[in-house]
């Protein structure tokens, strides 16, 4: 939009250097709606994430029909590979376990939106990857720009405490009962005067997911030097309006994703080995790691935050009913069903801040999936993950870095944050790979002499 990466095979529609508008629309049309789609998911999710549900679906159907267009459908015929192997076997045991849950049947729809959105996922990844670097820069063009504009507003609401939305909920005079949920929003004479953090906090979430595939496209769609001076920009405003939100796990999230970046560039494969092994142990060791955190009394040091000394309590108290049903785990879904049933005995001991309760979720999906499906379902989770680093493993070498800085990210986010059935999240985790496959392909066809396979053993493809 505007900057353009090569002027030889990108027409540049939004430039005064069109002779015949028509024309070009004509020709592009799919590359145009797509990146205009894609700033506007960018933009719109970081200032409510729950559109992610909406705007996911919508950009699928939108790769779907451009690539019809340019006669590339068939490189979305399926592939029965070790990802999607590993992924068939973890969602079919979640289904499994419904046999043996308090609920039977209950978690049916969740499994089945899960399996829709990573089947979509990978699906649209390998049409993108498979498209003309003309159908990906309009979208690469789309995601830096739009990244870049969610993240001013949110750093101007970070800056003002929510005072854009407070002020133009104001200005265009929304009642109360449009505005849900209600406890969220607090009024005096009819005026907005505040918003709770919650809705805010969730917002930093998807900063940390984009943040790598936006770099990536600014790098592959805006002419040289340009390229590089934008990328570092959009870094430069990242770090520090993550910094400025309320969720601590975005802020390490985006600390580890940097820290990983630059393992990268300095030693690949010892990098790989790294994150592998830290993905292993986050599997497996996560229920004695928990136990072990509460037994230090790390919930009641003063060093540690409030929030995390909650998180700690939930681990704890979620690592203490593993314990009950190592093995198989109480099925599916279970957590924020019987939850609350399980947490009616809670106790307070004398020198603790909070009770002893399972929260709907256990704020970790490594805990998480360990109480709801046992040790088969951690094992499991294991080989799915190890299996998409794998998949990085063999991207070409200038991709990998922004490749694992992104995993290790998402991987930060489901260790200390939501629970991993929320629909939001899980369309932004298929969201991630579908925006880095653009912006990685956008970087992959600009320099072709450094990222081509010509000269690498590394195929560069997904």
């Amino acid at each position: 939009m505007g900057l353009r990466a090569d002027r030889r095979t990108s027409i540049p529609l939004f430039s005064g250097e069109i002779p015949d508008l028509r024309r070009a629309w004509a020709s592009d049309a799919p590359a145009v709606v797509i990146g205009t789609v894609t700033g506007i998911t960018a933009a719109a999710i970081l200032v409510a994430p729950r559109l992610t549900t909406i705007f996911l679906p919508l950009l699928i159907l939108l790769w779907i029909w451009a690539r019809w267009e340019d006669g590339g459908l068939r490189a979305a015929l399926p592939r029965f590979d070790g990802l999607a192997i590993s992924f068939t076997a973890l969602l079919g045991f979640a289904l499994l376990s419904s046999l043996w849950s308090d609920y039977p049947g209950a978690a049916i729809d969740k499994i089945a939106m899960i399996g829709a959105i990573a089947f979509a996922s990978l699906t649209i990844v390998r049409l993108v990857w498979g498209a003309s670097r003309q159908g990906v820069v309009r979208a690469s063009e789309g995601l830096w720009i739009g990244f870049l504009i969610g993240l001013t507003y949110y750093f101007a609401e970070a800056i003002t405490n929510q005072g854009v939305r407070i002020w133009l909920v104001n200005a265009i005079h929304l009642s109360p009962e449009l505005l849900q949920p209600q406890k969220a929003f607090a009024w005096a004479n009819g005026q907005l005067v505040a918003i709770s953090d919650a809705a805010f906090t969730r917002a930093a979430t998807p900063i940390t997911l984009i943040l790598w595939p936006a770099v990536m496209a600014a790098q592959g769609a805006i002419i040289r030097p340009w390229n590089t001076r934008i990328a570092l920009i959009i870094l430069a405003v990242a770090i520090p309006t993550t910094f400025l939100s309320p969720q601590e796990t975005s802020k390490l999230a985006i600390v580890v994703g940097l820290i990983t970046f630059g393992l990268i560039w300095c030693t690949r494969r010892w990098a790989a080995r790294l994150i592998a092994a830290a993905w292993v142990v986050s599997c497996l060791a996560i229920v004695p790691a928990a136990l072990l955190a509460h037994r230090l009394d790390l919930h009641n040091a003063s060093w540690v935050q409030p929030s995390a000394q909650h998180r700690i309590i939930i681990w704890n108290y979620t690592a203490e009913h593993i314990m009950k049903t190592p093995l198989l785990g109480i099925g599916a879904y279970m957590t924020y069903l019987t939850g609350p049933e399980r947490s009616a005995d809670a106790i307070q001991g004398p020198d603790e801040t909070q009770p002893r309760k399972l929260s709907r979720h256990a704020h970790n999906f490594f805990l998480q999936t360990w109480l709801e499906l046992g040790a088969v379902g951690a094992i499991l989770l294991m080989f799915a993950g190890l299996q998409v680093i794998r998949r990085l493993s063999e991207l070409a070498h200038g991709i990998q870095p922004y490749a694992f800085a992104t995993f290790a990210s998402a991987a930060a986010l489901m260790s200390a944050s939501y629970g991993m059935w929320q629909a939001w999240l899980l369309a932004l985790f298929g969201l991630t790979p579908i925006l880095f496959a653009v912006g990685a392909r956008a970087l992959e066809t600009s320099r072709p002499t450094v990222f081509g396979s010509a000269n690498q053993k590394r195929t560069g493809r997904p």
